[in-house]
């Protein structure tokens, strides 16, 4: 270990690591200036190609902070949203973070950033083994992340700690200025389409979608969790409360082959004007040839009719589903970012 990362002092969560850094846990209320700049400044590029207002994002998690305090006396999956730790110097301004999140067992890893003057110098290292640290002591048994393929420092460097590498996505955008003719917006007369329903039997054959959907290798190292697909009075309360706060628009569709679930299309859409909306498909894989461009048109329809047609909309594709990227790209969708997903399991404690 070297002389910079030797331990001076420790008071109450504050580690002086040298007489320039200070290492402290993340306040997002306080320290919500000061991350806000750090993280537009290092993913100016990400942000820009996106088009999303990373401050108006951040502020929506800040303002909810109180109403997850008062969640998290009836559930441990609001407990923990927002923490992680930073490096500040001496005139208080933050150069390096991290933030975790849980979201029940499994946890997240996002906001890990470093200030271009201060890199090569361990501090992204330091801060996300403090946040592994962080969810082993809450009991986390998995904790997630995504890095862009191309940054081969930070692959190298999660995969230095543990983590292992289960998945790859490809994110992927359509431009107001590029948008397609949408010649068919209906789905074929062979399938059904229906708002989505939230009770049990549903949200079971969602489980069961996602299963045939997920590569065998995925759920090798991260099984598709069931307990997320079921119902709660709180999950049915919390949801509107959020829908409202981020001021997003959420609709949802099940599509089916006679009895049996083989789609689902989720639109969120951003009201604000500030942030991208967002697709989701889901796809059973023997129908897919058949159902995703009708899927893909369906959901830009939409989108459409809402008259919010002046933000970008993006998707997440898995990397090996090549027909559904070309499908894509030839409705002018464009890759903003392939990011590879990793994982850390932690093995359980006994005593």
């Amino acid at each position: 270990m070297s002389a910079y990362t030797v331990l001076h002092a420790k008071i109450r969560g504050v580690t002086l690591v040298s007489e320039e850094l200070i290492k402290r846990p993340l306040h997002l209320r306080r320290d919500f200036e000061g991350v806000v700049t750090l993280l537009e400044l290092v993913f100016a590029e990400e942000i820009e190609a996106r088009g999303m207002d990373i401050r108006a994002e951040l502020l929506t998690y800040k303002r909810i902070l109180p109403l997850l305090k008062i969640l998290s006396l009836f559930s441990r999956t609001f407990r923990y949203p927002m923490n992680g730790f930073v490096f500040e110097t001496k005139e208080k301004q933050i150069i390096a973070s991290v933030n975790t999140s849980s979201l029940g067992n499994q946890w997240e890893i996002a906001m890990v950033a470093t200030h271009p003057e201060y890199r090569r110098r361990g501090l992204a290292k330091e801060l996300v083994t403090d946040a592994i640290a962080f969810v082993k002591d809450k009991k986390g048994k998995i904790c997630k992340l995504e890095v862009i393929a191309d940054n081969t420092p930070a692959y190298n460097l999660y995969r230095e700690l543990g983590f292992i590498h289960y998945d790859s996505v490809a994110e992927m955008k359509l431009e107001p200025s590029n948008w397609p003719d949408i010649p068919n917006s209906e789905i074929p007369d062979e399938f059904n389409i229906s708002p989505l329903k939230r009770d049990n039997e549903t949200n079971m054959q969602r489980y069961d979608l996602k299963v045939r959907e997920t590569p065998e290798k995925v759920q090798h190292f991260l099984p598709i969790d069931k307990k997320r697909y079921k119902s709660s009075k709180l999950k049915n309360l919390v949801r509107p409360i959020m829908v409202r706060l981020f001021s997003i628009k959420a609709n949802s569709w099940l599509i089916y082959s006679q009895e049996e679930l083989i789609g689902t299309i989720f639109v969120t859409l951003d009201k604000s004007r500030k942030n991208p909306h967002r697709i989701e498909l889901v796809i059973d894989p023997d129908y897919q040839t058949n159902l995703a461009r009708s899927m893909v048109f369906f959901a830009l329809s939409k989108i459409k009719e809402s008259g919010l047609i002046h933000q970008n909309s993006l998707i997440a594709v898995r990397s090996t589903n090549n027909e559904l990227m070309d499908l894509l790209k030839e409705l002018n969708f464009s890759i903003v970012e392939n990011n590879h997903k990793l994982g850390l399991k932690f093995k359980p404690t006994y005593f």
